[in-house]
């Protein structure tokens, strides 16, 4: 990794809510962003951040997620995901 990745370095990821994205179980006027494409989203978001601090042939996967999701957000609207590195501890 590079000397870069530092607590603090933070990005800022916007995500149209497309059909792909939301819930399909309750009719098309219930159409909101998904839970499961959230968490897709913020890993996605993360990852991207994390490539740009490491070395050639390194990766990362998220482990760990807690999460409350407790706004509907609808079919068309824009989210915004602020992520910053809290910690780095090992590789």
């Amino acid at each position: 990794m590079k000397p870069s990745l530092q607590p603090g370095v933070a990005t800022t990821a916007r995500v149209a809510i497309d059909r792909e994205r939301t819930i399909d179980f309750m009719g098309d006027k219930a159409r909101v962003y998904a839970t499961p494409a959230l968490v897709r989203d913020i890993e996605v978001a993360c990852r991207e951040l994390l490539l740009q601090h490491l070395d050639a042939g390194e990766d990362s996967v998220g482990t760990r997620v807690e999460l409350d999701h407790t706004g509907a957000t609808l079919m068309g609207m824009q989210v915004e995901l602020q992520i910053t590195i809290a910690e780095v501890a090992g590789r």
